[in-house]
């Protein structure tokens, strides 16, 4: 969370106006009210975290981690003929923003949130069909692009392995 900055205003005028300001009835100086507001803070849209993600994803698996990285547009607004075309074509309402296909024929599900964000009732039974499936489903409340990366290499460091020389399986 992004620090409160006090803003102060004066009673019947503005501070730091320049003008003269207004006195109170009994000509003693204008009441001061603090007024917490709070600073500017950086929303970082759900789409800009997914992106961070999957560039952490690429960049591990160029660097040899076992792995590779799928997603898509469930999200995007459809006109009427495009959201029956993307049905029938098997786009599944509450699908994961993200799949992590990892060595041994592991699939990771990957639902990106703002802090904000919250699941709606499709996402909740799609995730519930998959987990009872047998895959992993990791919904990530990500706070900014740096949390977004830190939390894609966490998943990978748990589901992958970087081939090394010595280390080739």
């Amino acid at each position: 969370m992004s620090p409160a900055v006090t803003q102060k205003r004066a009673v019947g005028g503005k501070v730091g106006s320049g003008g003269s300001q207004r006195t109170s009835a009994n000509n003693s100086p204008p009441t001061v009210r603090q007024k917490p507001v709070k600073a500017p803070s950086a929303k970082w849209p759900e789409w800009r975290l997914q992106a961070e993600m999957v560039a952490e994803f690429h960049k591990l698996e160029s660097e040899g981690w076992q792995l590779t990285v799928a997603g898509d547009m469930n999200s995007a607004k459809r006109s009427r003929a495009a959201a029956m075309q993307a049905k029938v074509m098997g786009l599944t309402p509450g699908e994961t923003d993200l799949r992590l296909y990892c060595a041994n024929g592991q699939l990771i599900s990957i639902e990106v949130k703002t802090m904000e964000g919250k699941l709606s009732e499709p996402q909740r039974a799609r995730h519930a069909r998959l987990q009872a499936l047998g895959f992993t489903v990791y919904t990530l409340w990500l706070r900014d692009p740096e949390h977004a990366r830190g939390m894609a290499f966490g998943v990978a460091n748990v589901h992958s392995h970087k081939i090394t020389p010595g280390n080739v399986s």
